[in-house]
C-alpha cells in the first residue's frame, strides 16, 4: 500500500489533490504535525462525534443488507430502492515533504487534519489489541506502524500516544502510569472513550466495523512541495468562508425544485415564515418531518437526504403541495411545544408532556406524526370520545414504551434504527407501540437490561433525571407542571459527603459506597432552593428540611418515614421502586437469570 501514487503527489505538479480511502491515506508514509499545527487537543465529545457519525452509516448499511437477507419485502420497499451510500467524507488533510530529503514519505508533515489522524490511529490501536485473532490483528497493523516505525510521531516528549495506543497491547492498559503533560491526558482520556465503546461489541461486528472505517471512510489528500504553500492552504481554509448552515442548503433544494416563478416565489415565502416563526427550533422541526418523510435512520446529511427526497417526489411545481403540508405539520408542531410548556388536565396532555423528560428527541417524530394523523381524524369525523381514548393510549404507550428504551441504555444508533422502523410501521398502518415486528416494544434482552439498570446504579445524570420526573409525576396534582420546572434530583445518601461526616466515614470504610449512592431507591425529588440548602448534609441533620419538602413531593414520603438512612433502608426502597417502574411502564418485569 506505500505507492498510491505517492511519488507523482510529491514531485510535480506542486499541488496535487485526489480522494483517499483512510487506509490509503494512512499507509501513504509516516507523519509528524507541521510546526504550525497544535498539539492533539480533542476531548471525548469531539471523538465521540466523529464515532457516532462513522457508527451511523455503518449501522444503516448493514441493516440495509439484513433486511434483504432476511427478505423482509415491505420493509425494504419502505426503506431504499438501492443500497444506501457506503461512502464517508471525513473532510480533507493537507500535507507536505517533511524535513528528510533523502526519504520524504518517511516525514510528511500533517498541515491539517491532525486530530482527525490523531483520533484513528487511536481508534484502530483499540480495535487490533481487543481482537483475539491474529488474523484481524494483522489487518490493522499497516495503519498503524510500518517496518520503519510508528506511523504518526507527535514529535513530543510525551510518550502516552506509543504506550497507550501504538505499542501492540498498549491500549488495554488501564492507566497504570498516569500522564503529567496535557497532551498526554487528553490521549488517555479519547483512548478509554473508545475502549469503553467497543469492548462491549463482539469481535465480527468490531473487524466489520475497522474495515468499514478502513475501506468506506475518506478524506481528500492536498499533498505540496512546499512547506510555505501547505501553510498557506491551511491558513486559508481556517480563515475564509462563512460556514453555510444545513438548513440553508435544504431551502436551496427546495427553491430548486420549483418549475416557475410563481411557485418559487411562493416556496420562498413559506420557507422564510416557518424560518422566523421556529427560529432556532426550525432544525428539530425539519429533523422530525424528515424522519416522517423518509423513515431512515438519520445521518448529519440528512437535509441534503431529504432535499433529494423531495425533488423526487414533488417535481417541478409539485413542490407547492409539498410546502402546504410543510405549514399543517409546524402549526402540529407548535401545538406539541405549547403542551409541552403548560399542560392541561387532560390526560393526552400529561403524556405529551412526560414525553419531554427523555433526554433525545427520536420520540419527537412519532409524536408530530400521531397528532396529525389526530387531527386529520377528528376534521373527517368530528370529536367523539372513543377517538380521543385511543390517542390517549397511543401517547401513553410511547412514553412507556420510550421510557423503557431509555433505561435500557441503546447506543444511539441502535436507538435511531428501531424509531425509524417504528415509523415506517405507523406509516404502513400498524401500531409501533404494541408487541410486533419493528416496533418499539422492548424486546427481551432489552427488558433484562432495563431490570439490570433498576437494580444497580444509576450513574447517568439524564437516566436519573428522566426516571425520577416520571416516578414523581406518576400522581398528579394540579400544580404539578410548575412545582416541576423549579426541581431537582436529590440524592439521600449523599455523593460528595460532608468532611468528617457519618456519611463521609461510610464512603472511607465501604466499597459499597457508590452501589448505595447511585441506587434507584436513594433518589427523591425537591425543590432547588431547599437542595442547595441541606447540600451534602447527612440524613440526620438534613431530615426537617426532607419532611417539609415531602409535602409538595411525594418520592420523598417513603424517606422521611425512616429515621436513619443506610443499606437496609436503600435497598428496600429501591426494590419497591423497581416495581413501580414497571408499572408505570405497562410491562412485566423479566424473571431473575
Amino acid at each position: 500500500m506505500e505507492d498510491f501514487d505517492a511519488a507523482p503527489m510529491l514531485e510535480e505538479p506542486v499541488i496535487g489533490v485526489r480522494i483517499a480511502t483512510i487506509e490509503q491515506f494512512l499507509t501513504l508514509g509516516r507523519f509528524r504535525p507541521a510546526s504550525v499545527q497544535r498539539s492533539y487537543c480533542w476531548e471525548p465529545p469531539d471523538a465521540q462525534q466523529l464515532l457516532e457519525d462513522l457508527e451511523e452509516m455503518f449501522v444503516a448499511v448493514e441493516a440495509y443488507w439484513a433486511e434483504v437477507e432476511a427478505r423482509e419485502a415491505w420493509e425494504i420497499e419502505q426503506t431504499h430502492d438501492s443500497p444506501p451510500v457506503a461512502t464517508f467524507f471525513l473532510g480533507s488533510v493537507v500535507l507536505a515533504e517533511g524535513d528528510d530529503p533523502e526519504d520524504p514519505l518517511d516525514s510528511i508533515e500533517i498541515y491539517d487534519g491532525l486530530q482527525r489522524t490523531t483520533t484513528l490511529t487511536i481508534l484502530f490501536a483499540v480495535l487490533r489489541d481487543l481482537d483475539p485473532t491474529e488474523t484481524g490483528k494483522a489487518a490493522l497493523r499497516p495503519l498503524i506502524a510500518n517496518d520503519r516505525g510508528f506511523r504518526l510521531d507527535l514529535r513530543h516528549r510525551d510518550q502516552t500516544l506509543i504506550r497507550d495506543a501504538q505499542t501492540e497491547g498498549g491500549a488495554l492498559r488501564q492507566r497504570i502510569i498516569t500522564a503529567n503533560l496535557d497532551l498526554g491526558k487528553q490521549i488517555q482520556r479519547v483512548k478509554n472513550l473508545i475502549l469503553r465503546r467497543y469492548e462491549p461489541w463482539d469481535p465480527d461486528r468490531r473487524r466489520r466495523f475497522g474495515s468499514f472505517v478502513a475501506e468506506r471512510a475518506v478524506v481528500t489528500v492536498t499533498q505540496v512541495l512546499a512547506p510555505e504553500l501547505a501553510r498557506q492552504i491551511f491558513v486559508s481554509t481556517n480563515l475564509y468562508g462563512k460556514p453555510l448552515r444545513p438548513t440553508e442548503i435544504l431551502k436551496g433544494q427546495l427553491v430548486g425544485c420549483a418549475a416557475s416563478a410563481e411557485a418559487e416565489a411562493e416556496v420562498e415565502h413559506l420557507w422564510g415564515d416557518i424560518t422566523a416563526r421556529l427560529g432556532p427550533d426550525v432544525e428539530k422541526f425539519l429533523a422530525a418531518v424528515d424522519l416522517i418523510e423518509r423513515g431512515q435512520p438519520q445521518s448529519r446529511q440528512w437535509q441534503t437526504d431529504l432535499g433529494d427526497y423531495v425533488r423526487r417526489s414533488h417535481p417541478g411545481d409539485a413542490i407547492r403541495g409539498w410546502m402546504a403540508e410543510l405549514v399543517h405539520w409546524e402549526e402540529c408542531w407548535w401545538r406539541l411545544k405549547e403542551i409541552e410548556a403548560d399542560p392541561s388536565e387532560d390526560e393526552l396532555h400529561r403524556a405529551l408532556w412526560r414525553l419531554s423528560f427523555l433526554p433525545w428527541d427520536e420520540w419527537r417524530p412519532l409524536a408530530l406524526w400521531r397528532w396529525r394523523q389526530r387531527e386529520r381524524q377528528d376534521a373527517a369525523e368530528g370529536v367523539n370520545a372513543s377517538n380521543q381514548a385511543q390517542h390517549r393510549q397511543w401517547f401513553n404507550r410511547l412514553l412507556s414504551r420510550g421510557m423503557a428504551l431509555a433505561l435500557a441504555d441503546l447506543s444511539t444508533q441502535d436507538r435511531r434504527l428501531i424509531y425509524a422502523k417504528a415509523m415506517r410501521t405507523a406509516k404502513a398502518g400498524r401500531d409501533p407501540t404494541i408487541q410486533g415486528r419493528a416496533t418499539l416494544f422492548p424486546t427481551d434482552r432489552q427488558r433484562q437490561k432495563v431490570d439490570r439498570a433498576l437494580r444497580s446504579q444509576i450513574k447517568d445524570d439524564w437516566l436519573w433525571s428522566a426516571l425520577t420526573r416520571l416516578l414523581e409525576t406518576a400522581e398528579w396534582r394540579e400544580d404539578l407542571p410548575s412545582l416541576m420546572r423549579s426541581a431537582t434530583v436529590e440524592h439521600v445518601l449523599p455523593r460528595n459527603p460532608e468532611q468528617f461526616s457519618e456519611s463521609a466515614a461510610a464512603a472511607e470504610n465501604s466499597a459499597g459506597y457508590d452501589r448505595l449512592c447511585y441506587a434507584l431507591g436513594n433518589l427523591a425529588m425537591m425543590s432547588r432552593t431547599a437542595n442547595n440548602l441541606v447540600a451534602n448534609l447527612d440524613y440526620r441533620a438534613k431530615r426537617d428540611v426532607l419532611v417539609e419538602e415531602a409535602r409538595r413531593h411525594h418520592l420523598l414520603r417513603s424517606v422521611v418515614t425512616a429515621e436513619t438512612w443506610g443499606a437496609e433502608e436503600i435497598d428496600a426502597r429501591t426494590e419497591a421502586l423497581r416495581l413501580e417502574v414497571w408499572r408505570l411502564l405497562d410491562l412485566h418485569p423479566p424473571k431473575l437469570q
